[in-house]
């Protein structure tokens, strides 16, 4: 799980407290490096969500709200 320091610089400061808590438990969500971004415009991908052990690609997002997103139906997915 990510620290609150950390936490704070990558989530929407406006989200609830309890969906920030949701989506920090599952993945990490950070500003995508060069190695993981790919032919489709970096406007579209400048942040990337990764497992909750940072090894894997989930996706890639123009914004840190739409990887929340992501983030949050993987989860109730996860529960059908």
């Amino acid at each position: 799980m990510l620290n609150n320091k950390y936490r704070d610089k990558v989530m929407p400061q406006n989200l609830p407290n309890k969906l920030r808590m949701i989506a920090s438990k599952i993945a990490i969500i950070k500003q995508c490096p060069k190695k993981d971004q790919d032919d489709r415009p970096l406007s579209e991908q400048k942040w990337c969500l990764y497992d909750s052990k940072g090894e894997d690609l989930l996706g890639r997002h123009p914004s840190k709200e739409k990887a929340i997103k992501q983030e949050q139906a993987i989860e109730i997915n996860k529960h059908k």
